[in-house]
């Protein structure tokens, strides 16, 4: 895992955004959201990065499955993006995720 951390501040010193999802892995339940993991957080601790909550609206499991089976079919995927959040917060920030995006 440390290569994987070293290229991410490589990445962040060039100015580069880093996309994560706070869940460890898409999420392919049919909740909303699941729990979140804390790799996230270390990244954004490690590297002084703020955090851009983004919200995927559409289920994306089913989605991607459409998609795979017919690529003509034409689809929308619901993206929303909350308010910035600093690495220092100490609230827990999935909590911040469900208020934000009202779940």
């Amino acid at each position: 895992m440390g290569g994987f951390f070293s290229e991410i501040k490589s990445q962040a010193k060039e100015g580069n955004s880093i996309f994560i999802f706070p869940e460890g892995t898409r999420n392919k339940s049919e909740k909303p959201l699941i729990e979140f993991k804390e790799g996230f957080r270390l990244i954004a601790l490690k590297n002084r990065l703020p955090i851009l909550p983004i919200f995927i609206r559409t289920h994306t499991d089913e989605v991607l499955g459409k998609s795979l089976n017919n690529k003509d079919i034409h689809q929308t995927v619901t993206v929303e993006i909350g308010d910035m959040i600093e690495y220092r917060e100490k609230r827990n920030i999935e909590e911040l995720y469900k208020k934000m995006f009202q779940l």
